[in-house]
Order: C-alpha cells, then sequence, then structure tokens
C-alpha cells in the first residue's frame, strides 16, 4: 500500500512520464511495462514505453509491443563525425528558405567532411518521472544512462522489480489497483499473460495467494488468458484380420 501511495504521489505530480525497459526484458517485464504504459495513456497523461533492445516475435501476444520505442526521443540533436585534430577551420549557421543550414569547414590540406561519414542523433531526453521496469542494475539501462544523465537524477526514478514477488506483472496488477489507475481488457489481457509466463501457468510453488489475487483483478477486468496448447489423441482403426498376411500385386489386381 505504501509503495502504491508513493507511485501515485509521482504520478500526480507528472506531466510526461517515461516508462523504461531494460537491455534484456523478459516477457513478464514487457506485459508489466506495456500494462503501466496504457493504463497511463488512458489516464491522459503523456507517456512513452522505451527498450534498448528491439522487440523479438516472443513478445508478439502483448497488446500495444508496437508502441515500445528503442531511443529516447531528445530535445537536442547531436551530430558526430570522426574527427582528425585540427582540422575544422570553423562552424557556423545561416538559415536560408525556411532551412536551418549547419556549416562545418575544413582546414585548407585537409580533406572536406564527407557527408556519408556524418551521424545524427538526439539526446537529452526529457520527462518529468521515469518509471524503470526490471531494471537493477545500471547496466541494463544500455547506453541509455549515459546518453541521458538528467533524466536519471535523484528524485525523477521509480524502480519497479520483483522485490520478492512471483511476477513483476503481479506487482504492477497490486499497484493498478491500489493507485486507482485506469484498467481495461487490453491492460488486464498483458498482465495476467505476464503472470502466466513468470508463474508458468501458476504451476510453481511461488505461485502464492498474492499470485491468485492480482489474477483475480485482472480477470474480473476482462483479461484474456493466453492461448492453451491442446493435444489430441488420434486413435488408429483396428486392422482388418489379414493385414498381415502376404500380398501379391501385379498391375492392379491383386492375386
Amino acid at each position: 500500500q505504501k509503495e502504491s501511495s508513493f507511485l501515485q504521489s509521482k504520478l500526480n505530480s507528472a506531466q510526461s512520464i517515461l516508462v523504461l525497459l531494460s537491455q534484456d526484458p523478459v516477457y513478464d517485464e514487457v506485459a508489466a511495462g506495456l500494462s503501466l504504459f496504457l493504463s497511463l495513456k488512458k489516464g491522459s497523461k503523456q507517456v512513452s514505453i522505451v527498450s534498448p533492445q528491439e522487440m523479438t516475435v516472443e513478445f508478439s501476444s502483448l497488446v500495444a509491443v508496437d508502441q515500445i520505442k528503442t531511443k529516447i526521443e531528445g530535445r537536442n540533436l547531436l551530430v558526430s563525425f570522426d574527427y582528425v585534430e585540427e582540422s575544422v577551420e570553423k562552424v557556423s549557421y545561416n538559415i536560408e528558405n525556411g532551412k536551418f543550414n549547419l556549416v562545418i569547414q575544413s582546414k585548407e590540406g585537409f580533406p572536406p567532411l564527407a557527408a556519408e561519414n556524418v551521424q545524427y542523433s538526439s539526446h537529452g531526453g526529457q520527462a518529468d518521472l521515469v518509471i524503470t521496469i526490471g531494471i537493477e542494475t545500471v547496466e541494463k539501462l544500455g547506453s541509455f544512462y549515459k546518453d541521458n544523465p538528467a533524466l536519471f537524477a535523484e528524485g525523477k526514478v521509480v524502480a519497479i522489480n520483483l522485490d520478492g514477488a512471483a511476477s513483476v506483472s503481479q506487482k504492477m496488477a497490486g499497484l493498478i489497483s491500489q493507485a486507482g489507475l485506469p484498467v481495461d481488457v487490453d491492460i488486464a489481457t498483458n498482465l495476467i499473460r505476464g503472470i502466466e509466463s513468470a508463474t508458468n501457468g501458476f504451476s510453481q510453488i511461488s505461485a502464492g495467494a498474492e499470485v491468485f489475487e492480482a489474477a483475480a483483478f485482472c480477470l474480473r477486468a476482462g483479461g484474456k488468458r493466453g492461448p492453451t496448447t491442446t493435444v489430441v489423441k488420434t486413435v488408429s482403426p483396428k486392422p482388418s484380420p489379414d493385414w498381415l498376411e502376404p500380398k501379391i500385386y501385379k498391375g492392379n489386381t491383386q492375386i
């Protein structure tokens, strides 16, 4: 309850929110992150969800997985190229026909900068609140921490990890319920599938009362459990009595 109250207070004072997945997220973590993303979006928050890793086919059953980006949108455009010491004479800019032109002039005796060697990226991402999912060490942030240090200032980050729970999605279901955040069929479906994945269909010994309480919350909200695989046993017909007797075939006529 204390954790949900803390999250609610942070959400109340934030307008722009970044939900951040780890560099190598598991299905349960992605399900939890997407559920929070959808819930905040449904609550009219300005929110985005990012992971350093491209989503693979294993996550395709989760609602809104296509909304996960691999880059934090920044306010600053970074222009990069290999630099030879003292090769640049000056850098200037001009505005012409509504275009901002950055001019990089090479010194005499040095080759001019080739356009194909220039790289563009954004950095300096901004958000009032960063919510990390399943990230316990800086290494799991990939290059995000190095490229956007201001995002991770003290007091701006809320970390949601297992912390003894059987599933991150189970924990997220509790937070959404206790904080009074919006929930719908898509959110509940992601959550219950994350719980199922983490607990191997509720069969693990770690699936205690809290897991089933979270699952009940999801089902009441209309959540759909993942598809089950049914093994269909086929029964071969009993062979005729003369099946094993030798037969001689000649053309189309049986002798």
